[in-house]
């Protein structure tokens, strides 16, 4: 008896080790309940009067073809028109941003890509969060954050400690009115994205070569294009949660700079 009890036990622990392994992968892989989920089902600062966690970046139907927010719809600055891809919820910036530039960097950073302006949509400290495409109900779009009247990343002071402010173009926004340096473009200091980082490696021995590159990082690398290009989604995944890189959604943790140093040789 007492043997099948133990035997019940170590069955019972293995199966609560698994249940806590499959919901700690589960909670590291998922949108809804994190910082990106804009519901009022959410763990960010704030969020809208709404219980669709999806829907503030995707939509099932009518998807954005080609819409850009600028006095022109038809401005095509810095990346292709998406057609459809990503089902994207948002329209994309259409402004040319100020990109990082060094006298120590043999390569030349260029405009925002496709994937990049994707995350821009948002974190440019220009583009609302509840402006949408495809926001149900119509009718009652965009809709208010709850407990905020600001709609614009570039208003809040509430960010997460780990992360700072959440807008990386700089600007200024109070309300629906947005000043600042380059209007929410400058991008001068922030890493250089929109290059191909083949390019780059070929001119600059400090940077490995991209067969040495950490698997993950050279996964990302591959989701542009077939030279590398360098964007935003190389070393952050909007769907990550609290692992591996923490609320900054790192695609690997950066602990002792292993991030940094899986791709300069320094």
């Amino acid at each position: 008896m007492l043997r099948k009890s133990m035997m019940f036990g170590v069955v019972t622990i293995l199966a609560v080790a698994l249940f806590v392994a499959i919901t700690a992968r589960n909670a590291a892989s998922t949108v809804a309940g994190g910082k990106h989920d804009l519901s009022f089902n959410g763990s960010a600062n704030y969020s809208f009067l709404n219980d669709e966690p999806c829907i503030y970046c995707h939509t099932p139907h009518g998807a954005n073809r080609s819409q850009r927010y600028s006095t022109d719809p038809n401005t095509n600055v810095g990346g292709g028109t998406l057609n459809g891809q990503f089902l994207w919820n948002r329209a994309l910036p259409s402004q040319a941003f100020s990109v990082y530039s060094s006298t120590t960097m043999n390569a030349t950073a260029g405009q925002p890509g496709t994937l990049s302006l994707l995350c821009l949509s948002c974190h440019d400290g220009i583009g609302a969060l509840n402006v949408l495409i495809n926001f149900r109900p119509a009718a009652t779009q965009p809709q208010p954050f709850g407990g905020f009247t600001e709609n614009q990343f570039g208003d809040f002071n509430l960010a997460d400690p780990n992360m700072g402010r959440l807008n990386i173009g700089d600007a200024v926004c109070v309300g629906d009115s947005c000043v600042g340096v380059d209007n929410g473009t400058n991008l001068q200091n922030d890493h250089p994205i929109g290059f191909s980082y083949d390019t780059a490696q070929a001119a600059d021995a400090g940077l490995k070569a991209f067969a040495s590159l950490p698997a993950i990082l050279q996964k990302r690398l591959n989701l542009v294009s077939a030279s590398h290009n360098l964007e935003c989604s190389t070393c952050h995944d909007p769907h990550l949660t609290n692992n591996p890189g923490g609320n900054n959604f790192l695609v690997m943790s950066n602990a002792a700079s292993a991030l940094c140093l899986g791709c300069h040789n320094k």
